[in-house]
């Protein structure tokens, strides 16, 4: 052990095995407040003299646990744990923040968890849900993904065609997306052994001269040119499954395009054989003559 004489103060230690340095404290029970610990820092302001921070370490019986905790203040009060039980890490167990930052002194969080709420936020401006690049909002339990200007949300599939992403409910498969090098697939579940009280759609051609197509623009982008579409609160009426809400409701309602298909197939089905039964009779008028 020597001290160092050039270049810069300090303590040098070195060992060829075991510990380099072995700190041992006579009180292995230092609770919040008190002003003794295994390692102080001290400061020399007259201002404000006093232990300003220390760390402690506390073992226990079982092999392999104990603690570290990293104090601060003129009257040292625990601020963050790091505990180790058994092969169990535990980071701030007195309900602060753990919050790691791109720089210490910005308020870019490249990872925080909100000991309040149980929130994880990555890559946020500040430490709210909202203002993030992606976060786990536990209390609502959703992921949210929030982009200035790029996609939202960019899944690449590598070096073979197939599934990139697998919707479920229950545990069950209900749908999924697959990718190939030239397209995308969307599917979603139709298996015969899924379903029950199976019956051809009869009144096709009913439902879809009861649809009103209509063009329209969008409030939020009045400037936007007009695009082709239907109204929520008509289509309810006509094919139930295809709408999502309630008019009335807080929430907008919404629709699925692609439930609308079979009725639309169906219609098409009643066309092509009222087309074929005129042709059969016009072919037999044809050979009256």
């Amino acid at each position: 052990m020597f001290c160092a004489s050039t270049g810069s103060d300090g303590i040098r230690i070195t060992a060829t095995r075991n510990a380099a340095l072995q700190l041992y404290g006579s009180d292995t029970s230092i609770q919040a407040g008190e002003t003794s610990g295994f390692i102080q820092w001290i400061t020399a302001d007259t201002n404000n003299p006093g232990v300003h921070g220390q760390i402690n370490v506390t073992a226990t019986n079982t092999a392999g646990s104990g603690e570290m905790q990293l104090w601060s203040g003129t009257a040292p009060s625990i601020v963050k744990n790091i505990v180790l039980r058994g092969d169990t890490a535990v980071f701030n167990e007195d309900g602060a923040n753990i919050d790691f930052r791109v720089e210490s002194d910005t308020n870019t969080h490249a990872f925080f968890v909100d000991a309040s709420t149980g929130n994880v936020l990555i890559k946020g401006s500040d430490s709210s849900v909202a203002n993030t690049g992606f976060a786990y909002e536990y209390a609502s339990d959703y992921i949210k993904q929030t982009s200035v200007s790029g996609p939202c949300l960019y899944l690449n599939r590598r070096t073979t065609d197939g599934t990139i992403q697998v919707f479920r409910k229950d545990n069950g498969s209900v749908g999924s997306v697959s990718v190939s090098s030239s397209g995308t697939t969307y599917n979603t579940t139709s298996d015969r052994r899924l379903k029950d009280n199976i019956e051809t759609i009869t009144d096709g051609t009913a439902k879809v001269m009861a649809m009103n197509p209509v063009t329209h623009t969008w409030k939020a982008d009045p400037e936007a040119p007009a695009v082709h579409g239907f109204i929520a609160q008509e289509m309810q009426e006509i094919v139930p499954e295809a709408v999502t809400g309630e008019d009335g409701e807080e929430e907008m309602m919404s629709m699925d395009y692609g439930r609308i298909t079979p009725v639309i197939v169906a219609a098409l089905q009643d066309a092509h054989r009222e087309i074929q039964n005129l042709k059969a009779e016009i072919a037999a008028l044809k050979g009256d003559k």
